[in-house]
């Protein structure tokens, strides 16, 4: 049986004790990339009742990235950073793992805390859904090509 106990441990990080045939193991939970992809397109699915691409989704974790860190002076996650590649930034990982057509419904229990903690970050993703669900990945490219 395993018992969980998490408690705050810095700004994006909680550990987890788990105690498992008597032996203690810690680990740490951290927002990724991937989680903050899934949480713009569960904000698109619900809010809007759309469903991204992957160009509008890295535009739009671009934005909430960049405006977190102006903000903050904080990295939102530490996993990815978005490369320039020919249509505009793209965060690789998120690339390759988001898969666009998935219908989000919820989240691991320790990835909705950890969310709730960052009430700045959540609100930029609401407002970064909000103002450019609708926009085709033409223009989102085009936006971010500018300087």
């Amino acid at each position: 049986m395993c018992y969980k106990d998490c408690f705050l441990m810095g700004k994006h990080i909680v550990y987890f004790i788990c105690y498992i045939h008597g032996i203690l193991y810690i680990y740490d939970m951290e927002l990724k990339s991937t989680d903050y992809a899934r949480l713009i397109q569960y904000a698109a699915q619900k809010l809007h009742m759309v469903r991204l691409n992957k160009t509008q989704i890295n535009k739009i974790l671009f934005y909430v990235y960049g405006v977190y860190y102006a903000e903050t002076n904080n990295l939102l996650f530490k996993d990815d950073s978005p490369k320039v590649w020919p249509y505009g930034p793209v965060f690789p990982i998120v690339n390759k793992k988001i898969n666009p057509d998935e219908i989000i419904t919820s989240f691991p229990k320790d990835v909705l805390y950890e969310f709730n903690k960052h009430s700045k970050a959540l609100e930029l993703v609401k407002t970064a859904v909000n103002a450019m669900y609708n926009m085709s990945a033409l223009s989102l490219t085009q936006w971010s090509h500018q300087e």
